[in-house]
This record gives C-alpha cells, sequence and structure tokens, in this order.
C-alpha cells in the first residue's frame, strides 16, 4: 500500500473518532476573530502576524493531540516526524482531515520546501474582503498552525499563504519552507541549570 493511501485511510479514520462541531460555527467565529482584530486600524500586516502567532500557538498544542492519536491509531506505523519530506503527506492527508475534515494535496517545490494546496478553504465560507484589506492574509491562522507543529517536533521552517481563495485565487497554497533541524532540542534534552 502506497504511504499516500495509508495516510489518507489514517487521516479518515482520526476524522471519523474526532467529535465534531459545525463548520459554519467555527468559520463565524473564526470571522469574529479576524474582525475584532481589523476593528483596531491596525494595518494589514499586523493582522496578518496576529493570526500567523495566533495559529503558531494553536499549532503548539494540536501537536501533541496529533501525535497521541496517530500512534494509537497506526501503532506499527512510522513516525510520521521522521523527516521533513515525511511532514508533508502527514499535514496534507492526516493532520488537515483530523482537525479540519479536508485534505491537501503535496507539491514538492524543491528538496526543503513543499506546497500544501487546499481546492477548498474551510476558513473562507462567507467572506468577502473590502478594498482596504485585500492584502490581508486571512488564512493565516493555519500558516501558523502548521509552523507551531512543525517547530514542535525541531523543524525550523517558514510557512506562507501564497494563494487564498479569499483573494479570487482558484485554491489556498501554502508554502513550507524547510531551514533545518534544531539539534539542541533533539539530541540533548532537558538539561539542569
Amino acid at each position: 500500500m502506497s504511504k499516500s493511501s495509508s495516510s489518507t485511510r489514517l487521516g479518515d479514520l482520526a476524522w471519523s473518532k474526532s467529535p465534531k462541531t459545525s463548520s459554519s460555527l467555527f468559520t463565524l467565529t473564526y470571522g469574529v476573530l479576524v474582525n475584532h482584530l481589523c476593528t483596531s486600524s491596525s494595518p494589514s500586516s499586523e493582522v496578518s502576524a496576529s493570526l500567523l502567532k495566533i495559529g503558531q500557538n494553536i499549532g503548539t498544542r494540536l501537536i501533541d493531540d496529533y501525535i497521541s492519536k496517530t500512534s494509537l491509531l497506526n501503532p506499527s506505523g512510522p513516525s510520521p516526524c521522521s523527516s521533513f519530506t515525511s511532514t508533508a503527506e502527514s499535514i496534507a492527508k492526516v493532520g488537515l482531515k483530523m482537525f479540519l475534515g479536508v485534505t491537501a494535496d503535496v507539491r514538492v517545490d524543491s528538496d526543503v520546501g513543499y506546497s500544501l494546496v487546499l481546492s477548498q478553504n474551510p476558513l473562507a465560507d462567507f467572506v468577502e474582503l473590502p478594498d482596504e484589506r485585500s492584502d490581508l492574509k486571512y488564512s493565516n491562522v493555519l500558516a501558523g498552525c502548521i509552523k507551531g507543529c512543525l517547530e514542535s517536533v525541531g523543524f525550523e521552517v517558514e510557512v506562507e499563504v501564497v494563494k487564498d481563495t479569499v483573494w479570487g485565487d482558484e485554491c489556498l497554497e501554502i508554502k513550507v519552507e524547510g531551514k533545518g533541524r534544531r539539534r539542541d532540542e533533539l539530541e540533548g534534552g532537558f538539561k539542569d541549570e
């Protein structure tokens, strides 16, 4: 069985066993958060940075849930985060499915980078950006979640939304570029000072 179909099956299994909430409630609640950040008259770049930071904080918590659920559902399977390239399939087919009910296609850009391409944006229902916010990275919370997850397991990454359906693009594309591993955390463990 191919890695992709195995990951898809694991993602479907995790999704079926996860508690669900209304997608409309989730989307509208996120919209209220973004609107609240925008009403402070901050420039779109600051709001986008805030959404990225919020996502990173969420991602550092989601990774624990992800690892515990995937190891319970697939105890004999390989570690989903053992290499940078394996993270692409794990995020696209398992993580996104587990937490948002969607999957992404993986487009490998280089040895150290890939893009996750989502045909539907789970955050974009009911969204129309006003002209003065056309440069807002509305879906930056997803980029932040991915960044937070990957950094929690020792990868240094840059993650960026490069296409978004709220900008009029046909898909949501999130570019992930690996910058290396943080060896101090991986080798040393905890150190008494």
